[in-house]
């Protein structure tokens, strides 16, 4: 795996990491067990992680999609690996991300509450349907109006805050909304996504912050990632962006 991940933090149970964009969390159709993230972790654990959580995924209590940067949490210990999917199960894990979509939405936080499940068309797609499992996601507004010069229309750079956690759930929500993720080659439509995929070819979607309660702790920690180097750059190259704030600083 040639892909860099970096430790943002480790103790004896817990290792959080900063994932990049491009790296498979779990083996499957195409991707060996070796280029994936939980490749990395055995590698770097050593055989002591074979006797944590699932085979062919050790270590792992939540994933990525591929084409999303940013921080995760991952296990070192069976203690931990309980203790975490507890945490998941009951929505304790606290998780924000930062989604630059095309528009700008009425409100400045809202939340969306809508059913998720397998397209019947394309399995490989989400869709919004009667009868999907419960889906929750909170926004808010980071920045608005955001001009690019490869587009005439403005752009808005959110927060979003899962409740739960859908497979494409924020990518799904955003764009039934009709503010798709900037390339998404899967909800934004070809149209928005030949726009701008020459500045970037994933979507723009980073997993910010993860916060939980540490394995045998009282104490609840919360985790940051940097934003990604892409993703930045297209704001500042190509993005006609004022500073955010100090507080939302990228």
């Amino acid at each position: 795996m040639e892909r860099e991940v970096a430790i943002l933090f480790e103790n004896e149970h817990v290792l959080v990491i900063d994932k990049p964009a491009g790296l498979v969390v779990t083996p499957g159709p195409g991707y060996t067990f070796e280029q994936t993230l939980a490749g990395w972790i055995k590698k770097y654990l050593g055989d002591g992680i074979l006797a944590v959580g699932e085979a062919g995924r050790w270590g792992i209590v939540h994933r990525l999609d591929k084409e999303t940067s940013g921080v995760m949490v991952t296990v070192k210990t069976p203690l931990a690996y309980q203790d975490l999917k507890k945490q998941f199960r009951e929505h304790k894990v606290k998780k924000k991300y930062w989604a630059l979509v095309w528009g700008v939405p009425r409100e400045e936080s809202f939340i969306i509450d809508a059913p998720l499940g397998r397209s019947p068309k394309n399995k490989m797609r989400v869709v919004v349907m009667y009868g999907g499992k419960p889906a929750k996601t909170k926004f808010r507004c980071l920045k608005t109006k955001i001009r690019f010069s490869f587009s005439p229309e403005e752009f808005t750079l959110l927060e979003c805050q899962p409740v739960t956690g859908r497979t494409h759930q924020i990518r799904v929500h955003l764009a039934a909304l009709g503010h798709p993720v900037v390339g998404d080659y899967w909800y934004s439509g070809r149209r928005k996504y030949r726009a701008v995929k020459k500045f970037l070819p994933r979507p723009f979607l980073h997993a910010k912050q993860i916060g939980f309660r540490l394995p045998e702790s009282d104490r609840r920690q919360f985790f940051n990632s940097p934003l990604a180097g892409d993703l930045r750059r297209l704001l500042t190259d190509y993005g006609r962006l004022e500073k955010i704030s100090a507080k939302n600083k990228i």
